[in-house]
């Protein structure tokens, strides 16, 4: 495993191919053993729009969690093959999770929820995992239909009973104090894992049984693509951004050629890299990217010759899923009616009810530590970025050169102001992004600038040799270059999903107990991760009666999905 990965890892700093390489360069006795595959769970197979449906992923290689890919996809098809709500979620130890609320626009009709890495796409016969999902829209009459001839129904009926006797499981334990409880009362949830899986990674979940029963006679998890010569590189930190640049007025000249990436903003990132011979780059982006908002340009002294083209991870092939018309049993009209209205009422209070994002540390500055930084609320404010510089910033200075534009430069010896024998230039930043106007700065308001944070000594970033480092951080992080042409794109990528603590009511406080606000919560409680020595767990009833299921589940140590369920009735 470890020489297959430092194989993948060679391709992906030395070919740079787009997040994807061509199998043909690879010589028949490249090993490649690794077949990373992926497993969902969800907290429901049927939903209706305007609820939420949580997931959780888990990332699979040789029955263990997998450690390669650290950004998985999650995406809800439709009939059509068509992707209707699409996730990008961060992997941690194999494992991700997040949830996806069901809009007014989504069709009545038959849904696949799948799951994937990059890393994946290699595994043929695995290469993602669909489940099926229902998903009935009470705000309109229409529903999607499945055109294929060999179709089949599947149907939603009104469950005849629900299920009293525990699920049980020889090696997984859960329970409550007790099996009737009434509204917004406390339900205090024990587990047990045996010591032989406690390596596993599991879940809690407390939800509402369906008196709506989904059946579908032709279901199954995993389906089998067609093999090609692509090669998918794995995400190994983080996600792939890739492109290739052309050149317009020299085509063979674009190997060698230095592209800036800039996530900009307080917590920004900042990369270079350097093209192949074929003009491609690539940058890995860790996972602790914040910012969604890309700039990327060429840093050549004839950067206006070349023509930058983003390239985006390639989409799946959907035609190998096989879907169902959705037939809905009439006597369910009042049920879905019903609970449509407890849904509308709940949403009406998201306020009150929302989810705690949990913090989310940024990435690290790529020069830690080694610059001096500048306060300039600490010192006397001047009109001017060159006055500044004059009489605050003792380790840079700013010159005119002979046509009017200018230039930084960062001093070898603060003390006699020796400047840096070289014609190499520093490396200038406001908010992340790299500076290749001088004029946008010198000119910039200086009441709007924060802090200048200046390294001194040649520093090597992405192989590109800079004079030092002018970094600047304005007041409201909302630079603006003046930078135009086909050399500099700009462009929003699609953020990772924030990680969360879902909401949970505290009614042991009698305001809390006794307000006005409905609840009519269907999931009590959704713990997609518990930690390995945690065991007890609490949530509260909601204005909901019924029947619900409470269940520990996950991926036990060898790769096998495992659960077991206890009941309890709300009256």
């Amino acid at each position: 495993m470890k020489k297959t990965i430092l194989i993948i890892a060679v391709f992906a700093f030395n070919l740079s191919l787009f997040g994807q390489i061509d199998k043909r360069t690879l010589e028949d006795s490249t090993p490649f053993s690794s077949k990373e595959r992926t497993v969902l769970q969800t907290n429901a197979d049927f939903v209706i729009a305007g609820e939420y449906l949580y997931y959780k992923l888990f990332t699979i290689d040789n029955n263990t969690l997998s450690t390669i890919s650290k950004v998985g996809y999650v995406e809800l098809v439709n009939a059509k093959k068509d992707v209707v709500l699409q996730h990008k979620i961060k992997l941690i130890d194999g494992v991700g999770y997040s949830d996806f609320f069901i809009p007014s626009t989504v069709l009545t009709g038959m849904y696949k929820i799948v799951g994937y890495t990059n890393f994946s796409k290699n595994n043929i016969n695995e290469s993602y995992f669909a489940k099926d999902i229902f998903i009935v829209n009470p705000f309109t009459a229409n529903s999607q239909k499945v055109q294929d001839s060999l179709k089949t129904t599947a149907t939603l009926n009104l469950r005849d009973a629900f299920p009293t006797e525990n699920i049980t499981h020889p090696l997984l334990s859960i329970s409550t104090q007790k099996k009737e409880y009434s509204q917004r009362e406390l339900i205090s949830v024990n587990t047990e894992i045996n010591d032989r899986i406690k390596s596993g990674n599991y879940s809690v979940s407390i939800r509402k049984l369906d008196s709506i029963e989904a059946l579908n006679p032709n279901s199954k998890n995993y389906v089998s693509v067609t093999s090609s010569d692509t090669l998918y590189i794995p995400e190994m930190r983080g996600e792939l951004i890739s492109g290739k640049i052309t050149n317009t007025v020299n085509t063979l000249d674009v190997s060698n050629k230095y592209v800036a990436l800039s996530l900009p903003g307080k917590d920004y990132t900042f990369k270079v890299a350097k093209t192949n011979s074929n003009g491609a780059f690539f940058f890995n982006l860790n996972e602790n990217s914040i910012s969604h908002r890309a700039i990327i340009q060429v840093i050549e002294k004839n950067k206006e010759d070349f023509k930058v083209q983003l390239q985006s991870l390639s989409s799946n092939n959907y035609n190998a899923l096989s879907f169902a018309n959705l037939n809905i049993d009439s006597k369910l009209k009042q049920t879905i009616e019903a609970r449509n209205i407890q849904n509308q009422i709940e949403n009406a209070y998201y306020e009150e009810k929302r989810d705690s994002i949990l913090p989310n540390a940024g990435p690290q500055l790529f020069y830690d530590g080694l610059g001096i930084k500048h306060e300039l609320n600490a010192y006397t404010r001047f009109k001017t970025v060159r006055e500044t510089f004059i009489e605050i910033v003792n380790q840079a200075g700013l010159r005119q050169n002979s046509d009017g534009t200018h230039r930084f430069v960062v001093y070898d010896n603060v003390l006699n102001y020796d400047l840096i024998s070289s014609n190499l230039e520093p490396l200038l930043l406001v908010d992340g992004i790299i500076i290749q106007n001088n004029n946008d700065v010198v000119f910039y308001d200086s009441k709007k600038i924060k802090s200048i944070t200046v390294v001194q000594g040649q520093y090597i970033y992405g192989s590109k040799v800079f004079e030092g480092i002018i970094d600047i951080e304005t007041i409201a992080q909302d630079f603006k270059t003046s930078i135009k042409g086909a050399f500099f794109i700009e462009k929003d990528l699609k953020k990772l999903e924030p990680q969360k603590k879902y909401f949970q009511p505290e009614y042991s406080n009698t305001t809390l107990l006794n307000n006005r606000i409905p609840d009519y919560r269907r999931q009590l409680l959704w713990v997609p991760e518990i930690s390995k020595n945690e065991t007890q767990f609490k949530a509260y009833t909601s204005d909901v009666k019924g029947v619900f299921e409470v269940k520990l589940e996950g991926l036990n140590n060898l790769g096998t999905f495992i659960s077991t369920s206890t009941f309890i009735e709300v009256k």
